[in-house]
């Protein structure tokens, strides 16, 4: 039939499921070839489970055939069987076979059978297989148990007909209508497989001996059953899976009510069962439950199966398989009792614990079973047999039935619960760490933990919620005085308040809860209590007042109002308690104390008391009370007598008629009598029973032992309480059961209770009344009641019974009445709970009050919770912020967490708020840990990102009831790109802070794990967020206008922190602030670069537009090639935290009216910037500031780099308060007219302090520039400035700049330091290289002090030039101190060297009344040494000179050791003023050495003073200079140094007037001073002008070598001039020696301008050598008539000596004489000593030598008037002459014959110098024929000789000679071809060497 298949033959796959246990398929049998190497192979699995859900519609089924079909196969056309497999079970044999029959013929037909093993058949996997070969033409069949073969045939076959078709039908049912095979008759039925059936049609691999494709797969989907079985109730549960080889089932049950009609009857409560309805035989029941209600012993009936063939359908009537147990019941059959039963292969477990307060009682049992699997499990609750009179109403907890091996037993407690006596949260026995909870004895519940909540029944924390802790990031910080929790708040300290916690009381409330306002009114009057049951301990009764002694608290009775405006310090009441204190204790007042005796007692202030006493404690208490009171408790009670319950001892009762009767009811103990009229009333309850003619019923407070009392039968019953946990009840009128005493250790069931010693200390049965109050009724053996207290003892006290009915009918009333007017505090819901409700053996909430009013207590198991978690005692809020205002709007709030907490649950890790009435749970106990929250984004598409915080499955309940405060919103992109561009943008609001309370701050992060730049396109939305912190961005704004990072707060400052972030390409304009926010807190940047940006009208953070609230801190700013413009990147307004800038860097940037910091208003706080680390290079600003600030803020600047910059018109440090920098390096800048370090405005009339150390300033060009510029703006101000260890070197000022369309005005001198204050300190200044400049400028400062100065540069760069058009475009304006204004200037250890100067002073200073207090000033310069210096003066300078002092008001100076040596002063053009000098425009004590002054006829040193003392004054070397001093400072050839002065003075010109100082003053004193070779013009030492008393006094003066320029035809005033015109004269030159001075037409010694009111003149000890002029040679005086008697003249001691050489040598200098100096000459009043006018003395005058005039000439003097004693005259060819000789020209001629042969016999020795002279003296001898002659023959004479010296000059005078004469005699004798050119008029002839 099946021969010939071929292996491309195939059969579908099918899974026959248990909805379709059937399919088809079609095969074709076509012509093949019998080569073919291929075959086939199918076949079918088979597992055989009668109780499954085998189903199939019009199917035959298991009782209509014990045969069922497995695979059957049909000839398609003839419709008749031909081959079938089958298994058949037989009841009556206990038989199970497998069939297989085919027919390929009539012929050929086959029969097999197999016997299976009965108990190996059920459930197991068997395999039916038939493979086809057809190269062999063969057929193998084959039948598998499991993986192992029990059957195989083979059949040799023949090919069939090619064209024949085959239906194949796998499972289902047959009844044969047409069959081939002879054994199957007609008509048989083959009924569908009860079981599972699986097809396939390819080699198998053999399964494991486990297999089951309907795998049994173990499930819970049956939720645990809680259900209240009433009655009829029913309840049934279908296991949608089928089971495997066990089950399990586990639950709680409880048994609520018993009704029964029959004394004995059997309840059946559970049934399991297969889901089939046909299959309900209780033979097949796998399990059932019945219970046993007997009067005897209670039972449980349990019952499963063993099946012993696999058989359904078999006749259980005779084979039951039913196995049954009983159990019988020690316990209480009502308690929780909890189920479990469990089937795992053939073992059935069973155990049911019943547990009955500390009775807990176990039930086990153990069954070997043997049942069908592979079926739907159902499981049937309730009244199962449906009885009506005898059922019982069951309450079901948690029942689960699973259909697979499991111990639900570690399921059975409520999941907060370890271990349990039952199914609810009020059934904890214990709880497991694991589950975060902790165990309330109390209550007997788990619950969760502080700082965890309940939350689909586990206790979540932070770690659930994928939170995790960190350190707070912003934590919130106050300035304010915060004190904790039990503290007061007084005088800015936080001081302990009285008592506190004491057992169950707060003591002293008042003070805990107003702890800010206490102290002001100090009295503790409140008593907390701490507990809802009191009476463990007696709470204490307090009325005390307080005061304060700085020490200690002291306890008082003070009367409060007496506190009123003076609070805990009262001095007044201080006082009168320590006098009281100090006063021995006098007794109390009793009443008969008269008014007198009063004071000197204490009131008795206890009502009706006659005498008090003082406890140990200080309370009062009551002694002996007045007649008709009572003394009870230390307390007086009325004695009016009153009748009630206590008017009469049991067994008596008391009536309403007032009457004592005896009990008459039956096994009662105590009796009363009751009244139900119009309402129900007891007699106990009555405080005075007064009812005449009013009979009640009697009733029984008391029955005995097992006895309760029943209303409405009016007797005590012998029946116990149907109320669990029971001992004594009573039966209303309403026959409602109320429970008098319950045996729980609670107060659950009754508020009396015999388990009492847990909670009162040796106490057996306690109660507790309404008012929560715990009160003992029977105390523990051993001891008694007294006062509601139990003492230790052995006898009762007398008073006891009285004592115990008393409380005993309190309790009964309490318990009685409980139902109707229920207290709230013992409602087992909670006081809050509006509609308690009692349901599957547990209390719930149905309602609860909406607004408790006042405080409220909250408790553990209160379902109607009306504080938050944390909090003990809280109430409604009156009084909130702001934020919380907003926060109680938000609908749906949970309000708990809106009440004030006033007391939190002590425990260490709740952080208590006393000022907000707030509580916190520190988790890990650590308050400064925070929750953090992170939230990672692959990508820059932010769509995913909730807008709310409420999107991020956030528990606002646990944020709540931790209260938490802050916590921190990470957003952290995981991106490996190196760009990505935010799309859409970041919005987001932390929403959050509106759903939780006490959530004041949030944090957001946006962090990335890997570095990337963010594209942002639009505006950043950030709302409510506290602070906003940045880590590890790159930004790019291409092209951002006027869009920001918006993050906003409603109530709130902002922080921010940015922290490695990078702006990159950028473009950003018109942003207000790039990061915004109505008032931000802290700001903190770091590592935060800008790179190729551009900034246009924008500002990165603008806090003047926006508050700011906190710090700032900047650690590490990078600007790298950025533009910046009309900006200020960094605005601040005033600011009340200090602000930090650290390792700032900008490179490359350019600013245009901008400024990286601006700081404007004012700051009303005192408070600090830091800027550190500093690096600013390669950046250009133009009107801008790198920091700018007009604020009085205090800045500190340290380790400041400026390199490589250009300024214009900008400052790089602006400032207008203190100042304190160190290590500035200032390198390679260039600034025009611009500033490094600048005050905007300093106008604080308070001390400021500006320090700056250790500056390096080098290679730096400035233009109308200040370096520093410190100046103070009002004259009040108290600004210190010191300036320490400055480096300058290489510095320039700047002649000509031009930058793109701009150019400079030339010659805009700078000033590198430009400062004004009160005190100016600079120290250590080292100044090297710098020209151009000035470096100090000082002005209006009281107190200046420079030390240690060292001025320096290598060489002079710009020497003397002829012409000054090449000096127009330089600037050499290097004045390095310039002082203005001072009370006291100090310079000390100051070294100048080879500085360079034009038409400015090297220092000056000059002291001005402006704004300097009227006082004397002082000048100190100590150790000043200038070397090396060129002064040039270019234009008309009034005041020029190395040093100028310039003063219009009264100054004191001391100078001391100042050295000039090497200087030189050159001027171009002279000008009419005197005001200069070349060395010091002031001093006092000098040593000068070296120094020259050309073309100017200023002096070396220029004073002007009031009074002026010079002493060891040094000059030497003046004008008068070796070779290469002068070669330093002048363009000049090679020449000898005889030559040099020559050439100086005939191209540069000496000029020089006052060859040592030109000195304006009122008082002059010279001592122990020296002159010697100087060269002047004029005034060879001093130019004096005296004023006011005109005192001046020289005393040891030297002066030697003093040279003139002779051949100037002008008026020369010798050494001295002293001009007294407008002053008194008194003239003292002692101890002076005046040698070797030449002069032309004046005294070579002094020159006198006489008072014209008063001169006395004292000239003494003086020696005169060889100084000889033409004209009066020592001195002329011309005193004016009017005055004769005023002028006096003194000649003492007077020495002049003159040789021949002398004269020579003026001779040969002097060129030659005009007219008007011939007649000069030749007048009358030349003499040596010229005097008119005057008194005159002349005594020991010694004069020596050759004389040109005569000695003295005296005119208009009183012979009385002249007194000439010892004088000496040895005259050399001369007469002794008091008059001038008349014959004049023959004098001359003979000197003249006498000089020339001393000339011609020199000549032959003399060098060309020799002939100079003689030239020069021929010049003045023009007059004369004769003379001329003479000069003809010289040179005719000694021309040959000095020819080739001739030819060697450079600069040469010729002025006598005429050109002709000079011309022929060369050409004739030396044929020279090249003459030199004279002049007429002097001008300098500037010519390179003449060679022939």
């Amino acid at each position: 039939m099946i021969s010939l298949l071929r292996g491309q033959y195939s059969l579908q796959n099918e899974v026959l499921n248990k909805s379709t246990l059937i399919d088809f398929q079609m095969v074709e049998q076509i012509e093949v070839d019998n080569s073919d190497q291929n075959c086939l192979t199918f076949g079918i699995w088979s597992k055989y489970n009668p109780l499954g859900n085998s189903k199939l519609k019009d199917a035959y089924r298991l009782f209509d055939s014990n045969c069922f079909q497995i695979i059957n196969s049909f000839d398609q056309v003839t419709l008749s069987l031909n081959f079938i497999s089958y298994d058949c079970v037989f009841d009556t044999t206990r038989e199970i076979k497998k069939f297989i029959q085919i027919e390929f013929s009539q012929t050929d037909q086959f029969i097999y059978s197999l016997q299976i093993e009965p108990s190996k058949y059920e459930d197991f996997w068997y395999f039916f297989q038939i493979i086809t070969n057809i190269q062999k033409q063969s057929l193998e069949l084959a039948i598998y148990f499991q993986i192992n073969q029990i059957f195989k045939e083979t059949i040799k076959l023949v090919f069939p007909n090619k064209d024949q078709q085959l239906l194949f039908t796998f499972g289902g049912s047959l009844k044969v209508e047409n069959s081939n095979i002879a054994l199957i008759e007609q008509g048989r039925i083959f009924s569908l497989y009860p079981g599972q059936l699986i097809v396939y049609n390819r080699d198998m691999e053999r399964i494991p001996i486990d297999f089951d494709y309907w795998f049994c797969e173990c499930v819970r989907e049956i939720g645990k059953n809680n259900i209240h079985l009433l009655f009829l109730d029913q309840h049934t549960n279908v296991l949608q899976n089928i089971n495997c080889n066990s089950y399990t089932l586990a639950g709680w049950l409880q048994i609520s009510k018993i009704h029964q009609s029959s004394e004995e009857f059997t309840y059946q409560f559970i049934k399991i069962s297969t889901n089939q309805e046909e299959m309900q035989n209780e033979n097949l029941a796998a399990f059932q439950l019945f219970y046993q209600i007997s009067p005897i012993k209670n039972k449980i009936i349990i019952t499963t199966y063993k099946y012993n063939f696999p058989s359904v359908t078999q006749d259980f009537e005779n084979n039951p398989q039913l196995i049954r147990r009983e159990l019988i019941l020690q316990n209480t059959i009502t308690s929780w009792q909890y189920i479990y039963v469990n089937l795992q292969e053939s073992v059935l477990d069973f155990s049911i614990i019943f547990y009955e307060a500390q009775n807990i009682q176990s039930y086990e049992t153990t069954f070997e079973v043997k049942q069908f699997q592979n079926y739907q499990l159902k499981i049937t609750l309730g009244n199962i047999q449906q009885t009506t009179l005898d059922y019982l109403d069951v309450i079901v907890r948690d029942l689960l039935l699973i259909n697979c091996m499991y111990d639900l037993r570690q399921d059975k407690c409520h999941y907060s619960c370890q271990e349990c006596d039952g199914p609810t949260k009020y059934h904890c026995l214990t709880c497991s760490a694991e589950s975060k909870r902790k165990y309330i004895a109390e209550f007997k519940q788990c619950a969760c933990i502080y700082g965890t909540i309940d939350d689909n029944n586990y206790c979540i924390d932070y770690k659930d919620q994928n939170f995790y802790l960190d350190l707070q990031f912003n934590g919130k910080k106050t300035t304010n005085l915060n004190c904790k929790m039990g503290y007061f708040e007084f005088d800015g300290d936080c001081i302990k308040c009285p008592y506190g916690m004491q057992k169950d009381f707060l003591i002293c409330y008042d003070c805990y809860r107003y702890l800010d306002t206490w102290s002001l009114n100090p009295i503790c009057e409140h008593i907390l209590k701490l507990t809802q049951v009191s009476g463990k301990y007696e709470a204490p009764s307090i009325l005390n007042t307080y005061l304060y002694d700085s020490s200690d608290l002291i306890s008082t009775n003070f009367n409060i109002l007496d506190f009123l405006g003076n609070g805990i310090q009262n001095e007044t009441l201080l006082y009168d308690h320590f006098r009281r204190s100090s006063e021995f204790f006098i007794s109390f007042c009793n009443k008969e104390t008269s008014m007198d005796d009063k004071q000197l007692c204490y009131p008795c202030r206890i009502y009706n008391c006659q005498s008090c006493g003082l406890t140990l404690n200080n309370d009062l208490f009551c002694l002996k009370c007045l007649k008709g009171n009572t003394l009870v408790n230390g307390q007086c009670i009325s004695d009016y007598f009153n009748f009630n319950y206590e008017s009469c001892q049991p067994p008596y009762y008391a009536t309403y008629s007032r009457e004592c009767k005896l009990c008459t009811l039956e096994n009662c103990i105590y009796c009363f009598e009751f009244l139900y009229l119009y309402e129900f009333e007891i007699s106990i309850e009555v405080y005075n029973l007064n009812y005449e003619n009013v009979k009640g019923k009697i009733g029984c407070m008391l029955c005995k032992k097992d006895y309760n009392f029943n209303f409405k039968i009016g007797k005590c019953l012998q029946k116990a309480p149907s109320i669990k946990n029971c001992v004594t009840s009573v039966t209303k009128l309403t026959n409602e059961e109320i429970c008098l005493t319950s045996s729980l250790d609670n107060f659950q069931v009754s508020r009396e209770i015999n388990h009492c010693d847990t909670i009162l200390t040796n106490c057996s049965n306690c109660f507790l009344d309404y008012k929560n109050k715990l009160t003992c009724l029977v105390c523990n053996s051993g001891y008694v009641l007294f006062g509601e207290i139990c003492y230790e003892s052995e006898e009762q006290n007398a008073s006891y019974l009285n004592e115990f009915w008393r409380l005993k009918v309190k309790s009964f009333l309490i318990n009685f009445y409980q139902v109707d007017e229920i207290p709230p505090t013992l409602n087992p819901c909670g006081k809050m709970c509006d509609k308690c409700i009692f349901s599957l053996g547990e209390y719930f909430c149905d309602k609860c009050y909406l607004e408790p009013n006042g405080e409220n207590f909250d408790d553990t198991n209160y379902m109607c919770k009306t504080c938050s978690p944390l909090c003990r005692l809280c109430e409604q809020r009156s009084i909130y912020n702001q934020r919380m205002a907003q926060f109680l709007q938000t609908p749906n709030m949970n309000t708990i967490y809106t009440y004030q907490c006033n007391l939190p649950f002590i425990d260490p890790f709740i952080n208590y708020n006393p000022y907000l009435k707030t509580t916190q749970y520190c988790l890990e106990g650590d308050c400064k840990k925070e929750l953090n929250y992170e939230f990672i984004e692959y990508s820059c598409f932010f769509d995913r990102f909730p807008r709310t915080l409420d999107g991020l499955g956030i528990q606002t309940e646990y944020l709540n009831s931790i209260g938490a405060v802050s916590m921190t919103v990470i957003i952290r992109i995981v991106l490996e790109d190196e760009y990505c561009t935010l799309i859409p943008t970041i919005a987001t609001t932390a929403s959050l802070k509106f759903d939780v309370f006490t959530l004041e701050i949030i944090n957001l992060k946006l962090l990335t794990t890997y570095p990337f730049f963010l594209h942002i396109y639009s505006q950043i939305h950030i709302e409510e967020y506290d602070s906003f912190t940045m880590i590890d961005y790159g930004i790019v704004f291409p092209n951002l206008t006027m869009e920001d990072f918006n993050i906003s707060n409603s109530y709130n400052e902002v922080n921010f922190t940015l922290i490695n972030i990078t702006i990159k390409d950028s473009l950003i304009q018109n942003v207000q602030s790039l990061f915004k926010t109505k008032n931000f807190g802290y700001v903190d940047l770091q590592n935060i670069s800008i790179v190729n940006s551009q900034f246009i009208n924008s500002s990165l953070f603008n806090f003047n537009k926006f508050n700011l609230m906190g710090n700032v801190r900047i650690n590490q700013l990078h600007l790298f090639n950025c533009t910046f413009n009309n900006l200020n990147l960094f605005e601040f307004s005033y600011t009340q935290f200090s602000i930090s800038l650290i390792n700032l860097t900008m490179d490359q940037c350019s600013l245009y009216n901008s400024a990286v910091f601006n700081f404007f208003a004012q700051n009303p706080f005192d408070v600090q910037i830091y800027l550190l680390s500093i690096s600013i290079q390669r950046s250009n600003f133009n009107h801008s500031y790198y920091f700018y600030c007009s604020q009085q803020i205090d800045l500190i600047a340290n380790n400041l780099v400026f390199n490589f910059n250009e300024l214009l018109n900008s400052i790089i440090f602006g400032f207008s308060s203190g100042l304190n920098s160190s290590y500035i390096e200032i390198i390679n800048n260039i600034f025009i007219e611009s500033s490094f370090i600048s005050t905007i405005q300093l106008i604080n009339k308070q001390l400021a302090s500006c320090n700056l150390m250790y500056l390096i300033i080098r290679n730096n060009r400035f233009q109308n520039s200040n370096l520093v510029r410190l100046l103070s703006d009002l004259s009040s101000s108290e600004l210190f400035i010191r300036l320490d260890n400055v480096l300058i070197e290489y510095n320039e000022g700047l002649i000509l700049s031009s930058k793109g369309q701009q150019s400079y005005t030339l010659n805009q001198v700078s000033c590198l330091f430009n400062l004004n204050g009160q005190t100016i300190i600079l120290n250590n200044f080292s100044v090297y290289q710098t020209n151009k400049v000035y470096i100090l400028y000082l002005f209006d400062s009281q107190n200046i002090e420079l030390e240690n100065f060292t001025f320096e540069n290598s060489d002079i760069e710009e020497k003397v030039s002829i012409q000054t058009n090449c000096l127009q475009n330089l600037n050499f304006q290097n004045q390095i101190i310039s002082i203005t204004g001072f009370n006291n200037v100090s310079i000390s250890n100051l070294n100048v060297k080879q500085l360079q100067s034009i038409d400015e002073s090297i220092i000056k200073i000059i002291s001005s009344t402006q704004n300097i207090q009227e006082k004397i000033g002082q000048i100190t310069l100590t150790n000043i040494e200038f070397y090396g210096n060129l002064l040039q003066s270019l234009n008309s300078i009034i005041y020029f000179s190395l040093i100028t002092i310039i003063s219009d008001s009264n100054l004191y100076i001391l100078i001391k050791n100042v050295v000039f040596q090497n200087n030189i002063m050159h001027v171009y053009n002279e000008n009419s003023f005197k005001d200069s000098a070349a060395l010091l425009y002031f001093s006092t004590l000098a040593k000068c050495k070296h120094n020259a002054i050309t073309n100017s006829s200023n002096s070396f040193i220029h004073v002007e003073s009031k009074s002026l003392k010079m002493i060891n004054i040094q000059v030497k070397y003046h004008n008068i200079l070796p070779f290469n001093i002068w070669n330093n400072y002048y363009n000049l050839i090679q020449v000898s140094q005889d030559q040099i002065q020559s050439l100086i003075m005939q191209i540069f010109q000496i000029k020089t007037i006052g060859g040592a100082a030109y000195i304006q003053t009122s008082n002059f004193i010279c001592i122990n001073s020296s002159f010697e070779e100087i060269l002047t013009a004029k005034i060879s030492v001093f130019d004096i002008v005296s004023s006011s008393d005109g005192i001046i006094k020289m005393q040891n003066l030297s002066v030697f070598q003093i040279r003139n320029t002779l051949q100037e035809k002008i008026e020369s005033a010798g050494c001295l001039s002293v001009n007294a015109i407008n002053s008194l004269l008194n003239l003292q030159i002692q101890n002076a020696k005046f040698q070797n001075i030449p002069n032309r037409m004046s005294s070579s010694i002094i020159t006198i301008n006489p008072s014209l009111l008063q001169n006395k003149l004292l000239f003494q000890n003086m020696s005169i050598i060889n100084c000889v002029s033409l004209i009066n040679q020592i001195v002329k005086v011309q005193f004016i008539t009017q005055a004769n008697k005023q002028n006096s003249i003194s000649f003492m001691d007077l020495m002049i000596y003159q040789n021949l050489e002398s004269w020579v040598n003026l001779f040969q200098n002097i060129g030659a004489l005009s007219e008007s100096e011939i007649q000069e000459i030749t007048q009358n009043n030349n003499a040596m000593i010229y005097l008119e006018n005057c008194d005159v003395t002349i005594e020991n005058l010694f004069v020596e030598g050759m004389l040109f005039s005569s000695v003295i000439n005296l005119n208009n003097i009183l012979s009385k008037k002249i007194g000439i004693i010892f004088c000496y005259f040895k005259i050399q060819n001369q007469q002794i002459q008091f008059k001038f000789i008349n014959k004049y020209f023959e004098l001359f001629q003979w000197f003249i014959q006498q000089y020339l042969e001393y000339l011609l016999i020199k000549s032959h020795s003399n060098q060309l110098d020799s002939i100079r002279k003689a030239l020069n003296f021929f010049k003045i001898l023009n007059f004369s024929k004769r003379i001329h002659v003479y000069c003809q023959q010289f040179l005719k004479l000694r021309i040959r000789i000095y020819i080739n010296q001739l030819l060697h000059v450079w600069l040469f005078y010729i002025e006598f000679f005429s050109s002709a004469f000079i011309e022929k005699l060369l050409l004739q004798q030396y044929n020279i071809a090249l003459i030199i050119k004279p002049t007429t008029n002097l001008d300098i002839i500037c010519q390179e060497l003449v060679k022939l």
